[in-house]
């Protein structure tokens, strides 16, 4: 969380300190990646990032901003 703290406060060292953080993310189950390692997975057409913010992984799923795709 100071990392995180920092991203937002230390605005000499935010670029640095951005690139130390990690996401879960759909695809990634129990491990956590970095943007860089996200953009490099993404789709060749896709052209956006959605997130959420969220203290755990299981609020985030259930977030009535979570769009449900049918069959996952």
């Amino acid at each position: 969380t100071n990392i995180k703290r920092g991203v937002i406060e230390d605005s000499a060292n935010c670029t640095r300190l951005a690139k130390l953080l990690r996401y879960a993310t759909s695809l990634s189950g129990d491990k956590q990646i970095s943007l860089s390692q996200y953009v490099k997975c993404m789709k060749l057409k896709q052209e956006h990032i959605y997130f959420i913010a969220a203290m755990s992984i299981d609020e985030a799923q259930k977030s009535p901003f979570i769009e449900r795709i049918p069959g996952q």
